[in-house]
């Protein structure tokens, strides 16, 4: 249908990329804006390949504004590292890409009770349904996910990591996929424990499934409340980061995984 080329080299176009029917987004976190290495922007295309807004990133300082981005009708979300005080706590910025010019509708930044600490990243990856944000950031070991209501502005729910033994390379909420009433959040980098025999696989990953009320849901045959890379031990090898890209539709929940240095793409049926 259309190729779309970056406009300026080295500044990271295409790290994200999120579409709704005919409209992209594409998140150039790397760009300059008047002479600011890294400020950061984010371009809206048709998709036939028209370019209809540029969007620099607010914060002046470097900020690699577009690093996730989220569409869903005429709402934007962006996440920028840096919200103008602390560097890597975080924020997203919510737009409203139908107004002419482009207007910022909001300014999220972590909740009351996390504190506003360097690396939180806040809003490394967002989801964004109706008008159901799903927002990832660092918490600790664990990593925690809000749900944020942006017709009430304010946040409405907390997904916490239920998975055992967290260690700092698990990369818990490094994706996060949501169909109604199901949120799936991939832990790529999560260590799993199998029984018989008895035997843990490091960085093998694992996807946690939720109801929007905070409910796990338990989609497999045991009594874990996680999805893990299907087979024995001996067919699940270190480092197969399983979860570590996802979509979700109506009935389908899809997700990656490395085996032998090949990509291999597993179906769920969440219906």
């Amino acid at each position: 249908i259309s190729s779309i080329t970056g406009p300026s080299q080295n500044d990271g176009f295409g790290s994200s990329v999120a579409i709704y029917n005919t409209t992209i987004a594409i998140g150039a976190p790397n760009a300059t804006v008047s002479a600011q290495i890294n400020q950061g922007k984010v371009y809206v295309y048709s998709i036939s390949g028209d370019l209809l807004h540029t969007i620099d990133g607010p914060v002046v300082q470097p900020a690699n504004f577009g690093e996730s981005v989220a569409l869903y009708l005429n709402k934007l979300a962006v996440f920028a590292k840096t919200d103008g005080a602390v560097a890597d706590v975080g924020s997203v910025y919510i737009y409203d890409i139908t107004a002419s010019p482009v207007t910022l509708i909001d300014t999220i930044t972590i909740p009351a009770g996390f504190s506003p600490n360097t690396n939180r990243f806040f809003g490394q990856t967002l989801e964004l349904n109706g008008n159901k944000l799903f927002i990832s950031f660092y918490n600790g070991y664990e990593g925690a996910c809000v749900e944020y209501d942006l017709a009430a502005s304010q946040f409405v729910n907390l997904f916490e990591n239920k998975l055992p033994v967290p260690t700092s390379s698990d990369q818990f909420y490094q994706t996060l996929a949501y169909r109604p009433p199901f949120l799936f959040a991939g832990h790529p980098g999560a260590d799993s424990t199998f029984s018989s025999p008895a035997i843990t696989v490091t960085d093998v990953g694992a996807v946690q499934a939720y109801k929007t009320t905070d409910e796990e849901v338990d989609f497999t045959s045991t009594s874990q409340y996680y999805l893990t890379i299907p087979g024995s031990p001996g067919q699940s090898v270190t480092n197969t980061s399983f979860g570590s890209q996802a979509i979700a539709n109506d009935n389908w929940y899809v997700t990656r995984s490395n085996q032998l240095n090949t990509a291999i793409y597993l179906v769920y049926d969440t219906s």
